[in-house]
């Protein structure tokens, strides 16, 4: 049984055609079991492949999808935003299209979820090179170092729909997740951790894992840290 009584679940594409199909109806065979409501939003962050005929295919024909889109790739933070922007259930989670976290691990969340908490998650497993695991190092220490103390998060969260109705996100990149955990420290939020499996990539090279994105998730943090000293 669940403990919460629905959830949106975001899932985030761009150039996703081949994987799309599967991730949806993954959702569909983790949460159908469950005794709570659900809903899929497909955010389409600009894609130049057929993913948006996909989503809109897809949703189509199933009354729990719906597909909101950007006419330009803006990146994840903001796809996350605009996907907790479509929601209207009481609470969000969000997951790449990609499959590389797949929504088998929503039920470990869910168990975790309650009202004023945020469930974060950190890998069992970590598929990483030397190299990607070095900058992830270093964007953690970087990241305690500008914040302060963080909540750790490797994977998916969920997150309740009374936090995202009384904040705005700013951030375009995976920053949003440490954006919004900082808000919810200080309107005291408890936090959850579970552990769960990540995936290697099926196909294509990652969108996060890039220079470009890399110096904007680090422009990003130094903004976050005025914002949270200034205005929060």
């Amino acid at each position: 049984m669940a403990c919460i009584p629905g959830i949106d679940v975001i899932l985030l594409a761009y150039n996703e055609e081949n994987s799309l199909e599967q991730a949806v109806r993954d959702v569909h065979e983790a949460l159908a079991p469950l005794s709570l409501d659900y809903s899929i939003v497909i955010v389409d962050d600009g894609s130049t492949d057929s993913t948006l005929t996909i989503a809109n295919r897809l949703s189509a024909h199933d009354p729990l999808i719906r597909v909101k889109g950007h006419i330009r790739n803006k990146g994840m933070g903001a796809s996350t935003r605009t996907g907790f922007s479509a929601g209207t259930l009481p609470y969000a989670t969000m997951l790449p299209a990609d499959r590389q976290i797949r929504a088998d691990v929503l039920p470990a969340l869910i168990e975790l979820a309650g009202p004023r908490t945020i469930v974060t998650s950190l890998y069992t497993n970590r598929p990483n090179d030397a190299i990607r695991t070095l900058v992830s190092r270093s964007f953690r220490l970087f990241l305690h170092l500008a914040l302060g103390p963080t909540p750790e998060l490797e994977g998916t969260y969920i997150v309740p729909r009374d936090l995202l109705d009384t904040i705005d996100l700013t951030s375009d990149t995976f920053t949003v997740a440490f954006e919004m955990f900082h808000r919810a420290k200080k309107r005291g939020y408890a936090f959850e951790t579970a552990h769960i499996e990540s995936h290697a990539r099926e196909e294509g090279t990652s969108k996060v894992f890039n220079p470009r994105r890399i110096a904007q998730v680090f422009k990003e943090v130094v903004k976050l840290r005025w914002t949270l000293r200034h205005i929060e």
